[in-house]
């Protein structure tokens, strides 16, 4: 690895306003590297509050660079394997060089920034529209992909490959989030129904295609059955190996808290890996519709509610 890769965390300050008090010149053209050690929320939320702080920062100071810190487990990110220092760059790997002698500030990134500094993501979007079709996603998303690669995933991208070069029609993918998540983020949705929402999608593919395959992604069992239910002229595919929940009534971040780590992070990874290389995609409104769209340019994905 190289040297910033696994660097462990000196004098970490709570939060980014402390870090910038106590550091004046941070304001004034220093060039540093200032890591953002994730806080008590998901994978794609670490990612794009890390896309805010560094647009932010990069606004006050295009010296700063900025790089995530995957490095607490908590209740609600279980993604740091405990095995590194760092195990954000177990999955992306940063794509500008870094000298070995810049300071380097640590702070804890656990909420979003106001909107005068820099805006946050737009999760509601609406029904068939893509994440980027808005400006402020845009600017995240670009942010992300002009600094960051995935490391991992060949043998994904491999696989989906395969299936459409043995199968020679439409591989459509689908992400089904859990009930439980949708309770507990609702985005506005009215409509949380899992065969609804999958008829509704299934009536478009029907219209548009002669034949079409599909592609799930979900981190619950009881759905790769109903969709092979409701789409049952078309072969249905998903990661065997993705680690899920038995039924989506409950949080599946606790109920998968024995894969702790790499396993973790990479189910979601591969999961969106595969998403962006279907030919098209439904994301529902969540951060994987944000994690695929930091690792594409390709617009071939459309929100559902």
């Amino acid at each position: 690895m190289l040297w910033y890769e696994n660097i462990k965390p000196t004098n970490v300050y709570p939060n980014f306003y402390t870090l910038l008090s106590a550091n004046p010149n941070l304001h004034n053209g220093e060039e540093c590297l200032i890591f953002f050690m994730n806080g008590n929320s998901g994978f794609g939320s670490q990612l794009t509050l890390y896309t805010q702080y560094s647009l932010y920062l990069n606004k006050i100071n295009p010296n700063i660079i900025c790089l995530p810190h995957f490095s607490i487990n908590n209740e609600n990110f279980k993604y740091h394997d405990v095995n590194y220092n760092n195990s954000f760059f177990l999955y992306f790997k940063y794509l500008k060089e870094i000298k070995e002698d810049i300071k380097c500030y640590f702070f804890i990134s656990d909420y979003v920034l106001s909107e005068d500094k820099y805006p946050f993501i737009v999760p509601q979007s609406i029904d068939d529209s893509n994440v980027d079709d808005i400006e402020i996603n845009r600017q995240h998303s670009s942010f992300f992909k002009n600094n960051f690669e995935l490391k991992i995933g060949d043998h994904i991208i491999n696989n989906i490959n395969n299936i459409k070069n043995d199968t020679k029609i439409p591989l459509i993918g689908i992400h089904m989030r859990s009930l439980y998540q949708q309770l507990c983020h609702p985005y506005g949705r009215t409509e949380v129904n899992i065969e609804s929402k999958l008829l509704k999608i299934k009536n478009v593919l029907d219209k548009k295609y002669m034949k079409y395959n599909i592609f799930l992604v979900t981190d619950v069992s009881d759905y790769i059955n109903i969709t092979k239910n409701i789409f049952n002229e078309s072969n249905v595919f998903y990661n065997d190996f993705i680690s899920r929940i038995d039924n989506g009534n409950v949080d599946s971040i606790i109920n998968l808290e024995k894969y702790t780590g790499f396993k973790l992070g990479s189910d979601i990874l591969y999961d969106c890996l595969s998403l962006i290389h279907c030919d098209y995609y439904y994301v529902s409104i969540t951060n994987i519709a944000f994690i695929t769209s930091y690792m594409t340019n390709n617009r071939n994905g459309m929100h559902f509610n």
